[in-house]
C-alpha cells in the first residue's frame, strides 16, 4: 500500500516537473529604443511607440542588406495585431507573449505603431535576439551594426487598439475612434422604449 502511494505520489511529482518550465515572456517590462518605445497602453496591451525623428532611416523597400526584411514586412502588415513574431518560414508564432528564448533559428519581431503628434505610421522588422528586446537599445551587447528594416507604414486592420489603422477615420477629440458601442446608445435607447411604452399605456 506505501509502496503504491509513493510511486504514484514521485510519477506525479516528475510529470509536474518534466510538463512545467520557466515563464518567459517577450516583453515584460517598458523599453526604449532610441526614441521608439515599447509600453503597455491604457488598456494593458503591450504597444510599439515610434517617433519618426529617430536615427533608424527608413528604407520603403526593406533593400541591400535589409532585403531579408521583405517578405516577412509584408506579411506583417497584413496581420491584425501590432506586434508579431515569426519564424524563418514566415509562419506566425505568436504576439508580444511570445518567448523569444523557446524558439530554435531565426526569429522575426515585426512592430507597427502610429507617432503620437504627427499620426504618421511605422514598421519595423528586425531579427530577434531575446526577451525585451528591440531595435538598437542603448547599453546593450551585441546591437552594433544591426540591421532594422523601418518603414512609414501601418497595418490597415488593427484589433489590439494599439493605434487608429490606416484609412480609419479618427475623432479630433482623440478618441479611439472605435464607432458607437452599444454602452453609447443605451440612453437614448432607454429614452425611446420609455416613450414609446408611456404612449401604449
Amino acid at each position: 500500500m506505501f509502496y503504491s502511494a509513493f510511486t504514484l505520489f514521485s510519477t506525479v511529482i516528475t510529470t509536474l516537473l518534466l510538463t512545467t518550465s520557466p515563464s518567459f515572456a517577450a516583453f515584460t517590462l517598458p523599453i526604449k529604443s532610441g526614441n521608439d518605445t515599447v509600453e503597455r497602453n491604457s488598456a494593458g496591451t503591450w504597444c510599439y511607440y515610434p517617433s519618426l525623428n529617430t536615427s533608424t532611416p527608413l528604407d520603403p523597400a526593406c533593400t541591400g542588406t535589409k532585403a531579408d526584411f521583405r517578405s516577412v514586412m509584408d506579411l506583417h502588415l497584413r496581420q491584425p495585431r501590432s506586434i508579431n513574431y515569426y519564424s524563418a518560414s514566415l509562419s506566425l508564432l505568436g504576439s508580444t507573449e511570445f518567448p523569444v528564448i523557446s524558439s530554435p533559428g531565426k526569429v522575426y519581431l515585426c512592430m507597427s505603431g502610429q507617432e503620437d503628434e504627427s499620426g504618421r505610421y511605422k514598421t519595423i522588422c528586425e531579427v530577434a535576439e531575446r526577451d525585451n528586446d528591440f531595435g538598437l537599445v542603448e547599453g546593450a551587447e551585441g546591437n552594433d551594426g544591426k540591421v532594422v528594416c523601418a518603414v512609414e507604414i501601418g497595418q490597415k486592420n488593427v484589433t489590439d487598439g494599439c493605434y487608429f489603422p490606416v484609412g480609419s477615420q479618427q475623432e479630433e477629440s482623440g478618441s479611439l475612434g472605435r464607432g458607437l458601442s452599444l454602452y453609447d446608445l443605451t440612453p437614448p435607447f432607454l429614452v425611446i422604449l420609455s416613450l414609446y411604452f408611456g404612449c401604449l399605456s
